[in-house]
């Protein structure tokens, strides 16, 4: 069992120990992100070897140990706690923002290799302003009908799925880590909208066209027929109607 000036000796040791692990937390290297994970394991380390150090001295008091010591230990105990949970916390923060970052970073790096697929898309598919007179055969227009508007919901569905990706990617801009590389997807998704657009006038113009052709509105206007003798009677069967005037 120790004694009074021993135990008063540990407590003292470990305040000292308490005192440069506060100083180490606020000492921190902020600015590498590395080192400061680095830093904040070995401070929880040290403060699990603080509290072990005064659990056995807890252990080791006498009954009749001294109340001022007794407080003493018991306020160790609850600063270590409080000095762990901010270690412990700051790294989970730093983890979560690595987490977030590299995330963020795949999320860029897969949407400019969407634009690329879209881009090898467009230039294997035939998008032309296309004539009528292509088609040799009703059976054909309608063939070439289906598959046009098969290549425009295609297409449209990839117009709104980049709207979306524009629009989620703006917050992007603000994080250093991806900014350059989200300005230039930003940049790419506004022209690749664009060419969409502008691709989907052509395919919607050709359905017209075979629309009109396949199903024609008539040309000529059949007057409607009106039985005139059924709407009129000959001036003959008008009777005069007698008014009667009051003078």
């Amino acid at each position: 069992m120790l004694t009074d000036h021993a135990l008063a000796q540990s407590v003292e040791s470990i305040l000292d120990s308490l005192i440069s692990a506060e100083l180490e937390m606020n000492n921190l290297p902020y600015d590498n992100v590395n080192d400061l994970i680095k830093g904040l394991q070995v401070l929880i380390t040290n403060l699990a070897e603080y509290k072990q150090q005064n659990y056995a001295i807890a252990r080791s008091l006498p009954v009749n140990a001294d109340a001022h010591v007794r407080t003493a230990v018991e306020q160790i105990d609850e600063r270590i706690d409080l000095l762990r949970q901010r270690a412990e916390n700051g790294l989970e923060k730093i983890q979560q923002t690595l987490k977030q970052r590299e995330q963020r970073k795949a999320e860029v790096r897969g949407y400019l290799e969407l634009l690329e697929e879209i881009e090898r898309w467009l230039s294997t598919t035939s998008i032309h302003l296309m004539e009528v007179t292509e088609c040799s055969t009703e059976e054909e227009m309608r063939r070439r009908m289906d598959e046009e508007s098969a290549v425009l919901n295609d297409l449209r569905e990839k117009e709104q799925y980049l709207k979306d990706v524009l629009d989620k990617t703006a917050s992007y801009l603000m994080y250093k880590d991806v900014t350059d590389r989200t300005t230039t997807l930003r940049e790419n998704l506004t022209v690749l909208i664009r060419i969409l657009r502008e691709k989907a006038l052509i395919l919607e113009n050709n359905i017209q066209r075979l629309a009109e052709h396949l199903h024609p509105v008539e040309s000529q206007i059949h007057p409607q027929t009106v039985d005139i003798e059924s709407q009129t009677s000959p001036l003959t069967s008008i009777e005069p109607v007698p008014v009667t005037l009051d003078i």
